[in-house]
């Protein structure tokens, strides 16, 4: 009699070895190599998304071609799908009607603060985000010289407490500085409108969405005072506040993860490979017979 525990585990590797099959695909690597700007290594793009594989089962289950399109998306704007720079979240979307609905789960590429941030120096503007702990030092005032904010965490080694808010800072080319400051009230309402509050980022990240949220709405605010940088700033989609909605008690039906343990950071991954070396992490190499990957003209 099969172990049902066992035959999990196999089709999820089977199913594990056919996404990364695809990724390496000679095919789709010219599309990625061709998308990625000079200053990121396919080696290192490649090893990064398939730790994010590996870290994220439902990404097996998922419409193919979402996935595709997700990983092009993210190589074009030169940004690593692990969790810092962008993020690879899947989510159940109706390619139907309201009378029709059909639900499949799709692949959707999300900037995380980092890549905003690469964003707000693509146009020309030093920008940064922290979150604030009850026991930091911290203030922030306007007055005839403009926004001013002072933040001292506290000492290594000291507890910092629960978090009490998020702020973003910009300082534009005219030397003119912005603020924006969110408090937990803030944050919880953007969480709350959130149509996955409790699942993807927001669960597994909530303090770098905290950070992201201030940041967009810190954009919005340069976006109108400077009109140089609008241009580049308006490339950032609205993705982080239309997420597609999830039906309501729409079954998941991931492939069940292997109880061994997973990776629990992508950054050891990240710091590994430099771009050196082309070896998938803990990923055997494909088998014959798998998915033949993107076909040409795939990609859109």
């Amino acid at each position: 009699m099969t172990n049902p525990t066992g035959t999990a585990v196999t089709n999820y590797q089977a199913e594990q070895r056919s996404l990364v099959e695809s990724l390496r695909h000679e095919k789709f690597q010219a599309q990625i190599r061709a998308s990625l700007p000079p200053s990121v290594s396919l080696d290192r793009f490649t090893a990064v998304t398939v730790a994010a594989i590996n870290q994220n089962p439902d990404l097996l289950s998922a419409e193919r071609q979402s996935f595709y399109n997700s990983v092009v998306k993210c190589a074009h704007e030169g940004l690593l799908p692990d969790g810092q720079d962008s993020v690879l979240n899947v989510y159940n979307t109706n390619v139907g009607d309201k009378n029709n609905p059909r639900w499949i789960r799709k692949v959707q590429y999300q900037r995380m603060v980092g890549g905003l941030l690469k964003q707000f120096t693509k146009a020309g503007i030093d920008a940064y985000a922290e979150s604030v702990y009850e026991n930091d030092g911290f203030d922030y005032w306007n007055d005839e010289n403009g926004q001013h904010v002072i933040h001292k965490p506290t000492k290594l080694g000291q507890t910092r407490g629960d978090r009490i808010g998020s702020y973003a800072v910009a300082k534009l080319p005219s030397g003119r500085v912005i603020v924006q400051v969110m408090d937990m009230d803030d944050l919880t309402r953007v969480r709350a409108a959130s149509k996955s509050p409790d699942k993807g980022p927001w669960k597994t990240w909530p303090e770098r969405m905290e950070q992201k949220s201030a940041l967009h709405r810190l954009r919005k605010r340069v976006a109108v005072i400077d009109e140089q940088a609008a241009k580049e700033l308006g490339k950032i989609d609205e993705e982080f506040e239309e997420e597609p909605e999830l039906p309501p008690e729409q079954p998941r039906q991931a492939i069940p993860a292997p109880t061994d343990k997973r990776p629990s950071s992508l950054q050891s991954v990240v710091d590994q490979h430099g771009g050196g070396s082309n070896e998938p992490a803990t990923i055997e190499p494909p088998m014959d017979g798998g998915d033949p990957g993107p076909q040409e003209g795939d990609i859109i």
